[in-house]
């Protein structure tokens, strides 16, 4: 079912009960390289195309939902659900479509000028419960 590193027991029957609860219609994973997450882009009852993501339990992922949940949107995709089990973390998530790449949109000079200004929008104070950069 997943195809990729992150493969938790019992897998199906989660996304069965994510589905039934959360009213979800689950696709097929997307591919990747990534050992400590299985995605998959879903849709709700109401039609909005959503992203379930189901995140291993450790030091990387601890405070993902924390940190979405803090920026709200700007800058990141919007969390709409977070869900803590035994051995994942479960983040119902905004699908961001791609589109026309920053190399390909504007000259470099100017792509820093919109990385900065983004990374900018980004920054906040972390305090509790996120670790120093020090630490990382």
């Amino acid at each position: 079912m997943s195809g990729m590193g992150f493969d938790p027991p019992g897998l199906a029957a989660v996304l069965r009960d994510l589905s039934r609860r959360w009213q979800l219609t689950v696709g097929e994973p997307i591919r990747h390289d990534g050992m400590c997450g299985w995605v998959a882009p879903a849709r709700t009852a109401a039609g909005a195309e959503v992203v379930l993501k189901l995140a291993r339990r450790d030091t990387e992922s601890r405070h993902e939902a924390e940190g979405l949940r803090r920026w709200a949107g700007a800058g990141t995709a919007l969390l709409h659900r977070t869900e803590d089990r035994d051995d994942m973390h479960v983040l119902l998530l905004e699908r961001c479509v791609p589109g026309t790449m920053l190399r390909h949109a504007l000259p470099e000079r100017e792509q820093d000028a919109v990385v900065a200004g983004l990374l900018c929008r980004l920054w906040q104070p972390a305090g509790r419960p996120f670790r120093p950069l020090h630490e990382m």
